[in-house]
């Protein structure tokens, strides 16, 4: 979540969605806003239903929002773009044309305080009556209250916290609703750690199991393409692990717990299948618990990769449960696991048995090697997925030579791999009056011998080089509108006028095709940055030429006129 700073908001919101909220708020789509407490606000705003956006302020600053809509395409949607102008409205001079509350006053109580001061005020057996009547009448209601004073009642109870997720869900569009699903689990979790904190882990284990457990039965009806459900499944999980470090009797439960939910297949088909094991594994004790587990790290429940980590679990619990001789012959014997063998090569180098580590690694690169097309290690085109064990092998030892070696064969053939540490360990150990003639190679290197044409690949050299030209001569050479705005701050202060150049030759490459409103719109953003970039005679001719070029095109017309 990132933080929006309310004097700077326009600047680090989207375009696009600055705009919908802008128009959402002059349409009058905020029934009202209230401050549930000092910086803390609640807003009803009409959209295709009617959603509601909470945030709080904090050193004139947005620090924490949510929405109840649906929206998962970015960070900030515009229901809460809506809301910071209705909150800006005077300092910006704006005025909503169909408003329907106006603005409170400023002084008005907050909402803790006006239910503060009922409730100091109200007769206990009117709370009461109103308290009984909600119950009746809310289900959401009933389920919250009953889980908060369980103790109270009939004792804590864990169908009664499963029964608040379950409420999200009656009577709506179930596929739109991890938003409001994920709100209840927070603040279930919320709960669990304040009963933690107060001793209380028992009354957590209830909580933390049925918000995992239900969350993870929603996936079948709930759309969680955002990964806010999945996010408070593992926060569960964590919670669990400090349930169990709190004392011998709730290490028991949770194990029990974590051993029978992976019998009874509650989370398979999903990764947690295996994260109970991991948490057994941590705090299994005593001959019955460890054989129970084994069994189970051992089972037929277990194929494809999660055999490999079932192998692995059950070296760490050898490890911490066994004699080192015993977790030893273990390793040996599974090293074609690469799990395995990885970890055996990590003991290895903290042991500074640095032979042993690079055996072990030259071994499994010419497994590697023999199952697929044979390649020389460090070859062109190739970069091993055991090349980063030699490099930190090289590392441990401080060998100069094979750091820069194995960095540069990752650095180029590398893939799903970040390139910054391997090009600031390049650089840190390359001698300095060699770095030129190296990052030369380096860039020759890109652009011949690599898999397939990276232009951010290459422009990471150029840019931290400081080589404009090259770069400015790598963007002609694309043509790639966005990709010369990314570029576009690093080059302004010397190099404005070929920017501009290269903004109306990707324009015009651009328009030699018919587009949609979209494309059009796209082009006259990019004109203005070339205005912004002092342009504007080169700009203004690239308009007219357009307009020459193009004039039946009349969406493209309409955009120009706009600029």
């Amino acid at each position: 979540m990132m933080r929006i700073p309310l004097s700077t908001f326009e600047q680090v919101i989207d375009e696009k969605i600055l705009d919908r909220g802008l128009k959402y708020f002059k349409s009058g789509a905020i029934d009202e806003v209230e401050e549930l407490e000092t910086g803390q606000f609640e807003a009803q705003v009409r959209g295709t239903e009617n959603y509601t956006v909470r945030l709080r302020i904090s050193g004139n600053a947005i620090t924490e929002y949510e929405c109840t809509c649906p929206y998962d395409l970015g960070p900030v949607c515009k229901h809460l773009v809506a809301v910071i102008f209705h909150l800006k409205q005077d300092e910006l001079g704006l005025k909503a044309t169909k408003r329907r509350s106006a603005k409170p006053p400023a002084k008005r109580k907050t909402i803790a305080d006006q239910v503060g001061a009922v409730l100091e005020k109200a007769d206990r057996a009117d709370i009461d009556r109103f308290i009984a009547a909600q119950c009746a009448e809310d289900r959401s209601f009933r389920n919250a209250f009953l889980a908060e004073f369980a103790q109270l009642g009939e004792g804590p109870n864990k169908a009664a916290y499963a029964k608040q997720l379950k409420s999200v869900l009656s009577g709506t569009e179930h596929w739109s609703m991890a938003r409001p699903m994920s709100a209840v689990a927070d603040k279930l979790l919320q709960r669990a750690r304040k009963h933690i904190a107060d001793a209380r882990p028992g009354v957590a284990l209830l909580i933390v199991t049925a918000v995992a457990e239900e969350l993870v039965q929603a996936f079948q009806s709930v759309d969680d393409s955002s990964g806010h459900m999945s996010h408070f499944i593992r926060e569960a999980f964590v919670l669990l692990n400090d349930i169990a470090a709190s004392d011998q009797e709730q290490r028991k439960a949770v194990v029990d717990y974590c051993l029978t939910a992976h019998e009874k297949q509650v989370y398979e088909g999903w990764d947690w299948h295996i994260t109970v094991l991991e948490i057994a594994t941590l705090h299994a004790q005593g001959i019955a618990e460890i054989k129970r587990l084994r069994a189970l790290l051992e089972g037929d429940q277990l194929s494809g990769y999660g055999i490999e980590r079932g192998i692995e679990l059950t070296m760490r619990l050898l490890e911490r449960t066994e004699s080192p001789a015993v977790a030893e012959a273990f390793m040996t014997e599974h090293l074609h696991f690469p799990r395995l063998r990885r970890a055996a090569i990590t003991k290895a180098v903290e042991q500074r048995n640095f032979e042993r580590a690079t055996k072990l690694t030259m071994e499994a690169i010419a497994q590697e090697e023999a199952r697929d097309t044979p390649r020389a290690l460090g070859s062109a085109n190739y970069a091993s997925s055991w090349t980063q064990q030699l490099l930190d092998i090289a590392i441990a030892q401080s060998d100069r030579t094979r750091i820069v070696e194995h960095a540069r064969t990752l650095f180029l053939f590398s893939i799903n791999m970040d390139r910054e540490p391997f090009y600031a360990l390049l650089k840190s150990h390359v001698p300095a009056k060699e770095w030129p003639a190296f990052t030369d190679a380096l860039i020759k290197d890109i652009k011949t011998k690599t898999r397939y044409y990276d232009h951010e690949h290459l422009a990471m050299v150029i840019v931290r080089e400081e080589r404009w030209g090259e770069l400015l001569k790598e963007l002609a050479g694309s043509l790639h509108l966005g990709r010369i705005e990314h570029y576009e701050k690093l080059l302004t202060k010397d190099h404005a006028e070929e920017v501009a150049d290269l903004y109306i030759t990707a324009i015009r490459h651009d328009m030699t095709s018919a587009g949609g409103r979209n494309r059009y719109q796209q082009a006259a953003r990019y004109i203005r940055r070339i205005i912004k970039l002092g342009q504007r005679e080169k700009a203004e001719m690239l308009i007219a030429e357009l307009r020459e070029k193009y004039p039946q095109r009349l969406a493209l017309m309409e955009e120009l006129q706009k600029i």
